[in-house]
């Protein structure tokens, strides 16, 4: 008989049941019959790209967390009528400006890491897909994202740090090599001038030799430090800016753990949020669209005309602020350009500095909307200074 926890999966093998079993703390396990027997582990981890946010979840195939432990090739899962057991796992996160969920498969092999048949692969996907998003609609998602970022934050804390002083590095020798690449090339091309006038004055098939375009040339050495000296410059400025996403991601895990431990989380579960919660925030705003994912999603303040510029801005006026915050790196695409800080109350926010804010509360459920014809909107573009100070000063 099944029961309303029952998942009725088709794939390209037939029709797999997966039954979950009760939370065990931060995971679900799924046993599977039909076209598949064995286990599937779902678990909260955080977004691929955020490592401060744990609004992702992810399946893998065999009774545990393959990224914690490794099942033994018996406890695997494998075709009703197949021998192999197979080996991987897939990840559910939420797009950065959508409600729908993207998708990313750690490759999926044989126990023995052969690879699959398109027909198996997709069968596994499809299994892996189900019970993922059966967890993203859980009521106690967010208890599970909230164990899942208690356990795994130690771990995260200590790659992070890895990752800083990494970057750190990189950015000291690439810093290095645009300089030397820089001098270099002044002095390079003040010799090529210098024998292009003496040339003028003197002329001889040497001198020519030495201006012209060839291999080992002075001219082509020149052309490689014009091409040197600006990338080691960029490589320089894109290692020092993962360095300060990395810091500020660390902060940002610290401060939500102490937050917790001081006052103890604010439970948000499925479902619509109270509008005495949202009123605070629309009632300062030019234009404010108040929205809630469906796995979690972190509150987000975003704004049109995006600039590095406004980033830097912002980024100053978290720090007068006393705020931690890094920015994602997008530096070449402002259209995809965010900030993300943590508020005094540990919740994270997610900044796209431009000319009008908008803000999406973490929580699952329903759709707000306020603009400038709400009565408790104002008119005014919000300055650098004032978001902070508004993130900064935002209730519990």
């Amino acid at each position: 008989m099944s029961s309303p926890d029952d998942l009725m999966i088709e794939t390209p093998a037939g029709i797999v049941r997966a039954s979950a079993g009760p939370r065990r703390t931060d995971g679900v396990v799924f046993e599977l019959h039909g076209a598949m027997r064995g286990s599937v582990h779902v678990t909260g981890t955080h977004h691929p790209y955020y490592w401060d946010q744990f609004t992702a979840v992810r399946a893998c195939l065999g009774p545990l967390d393959a990224y914690e432990s490794t099942a033994p090739d018996d406890a695997l899962p494998r075709l009703a009528h197949g021998r192999s057991g197979y080996r991987g796992s897939l990840t559910r996160y939420p797009q950065q400006h959508s409600e729908r969920l993207e998708e990313s498969v750690h490759p999926l092999s044989t126990a023995a890491g052969n690879e699959l048949s398109p027909k198996t692969y997709e069968t596994l996907t499809a299994v892996l897909r189900a019970c993922a998003d059966a967890v993203a609609r859980r009521d106690d998602l967010p208890q599970i994202l909230k164990s899942s970022r208690l356990r795994k934050t130690p771990k995260l804390l200590r790659f992070l740090s890895w990752a800083t002083a990494e970057a750190d590095a990189t950015a000291v020798r690439c810093a290095a090599e645009a300089q030397a690449a820089s001098r270099e090339l002044t002095h390079s091309t003040a010799l090529w001038w210098a024998i292009a006038r003496m040339v003028t004055t003197h002329p001889h098939p040497v001198l020519l030799l030495m201006l012209a375009d060839r291999e080992d040339s002075l001219a082509r050495h020149i052309q490689v430090m014009a091409w040197k000296a600006p990338y080691y410059f960029e490589r320089a400025t894109e290692e020092r800016a993962r360095a300060v996403r990395f810091r500020g991601e660390a902060a940002s895990l610290r401060t939500q753990g102490h937050s917790r431990a001081a006052g103890g989380e604010r439970s948000r579960r499925c479902g619509a949020v109270p509008v005495k919660e949202l009123e605070p925030i629309y009632g300062i705003m030019k234009h404010v669209e108040l929205s809630a994912g469906r796995t979690g999603r972190h509150p987000m303040a975003s704004f049109d005309h995006v600039t590095p510029q406004r980033c830097v801005q912002l980024g100053r006026a978290l720090t007068a602020a006393g705020l931690p915050w890094h920015d994602n790196g997008h530096q070449e695409d402002p259209q995809y350009l965010t900030v993300t800080t943590t508020d005094p109350h540990g919740r994270i926010w997610r900044i796209s500095p431009a000319t009008n804010f908008q803000i999406t509360p973490s929580s699952p459920g329903k759709i707000w909307q306020a603009s400038c014809d709400q009565p408790t909107a104002t008119t005014g573009v919000l300055s650098a200074r004032a978001v902070a100070q508004h993130i900064k000063g935002a209730g519990p």
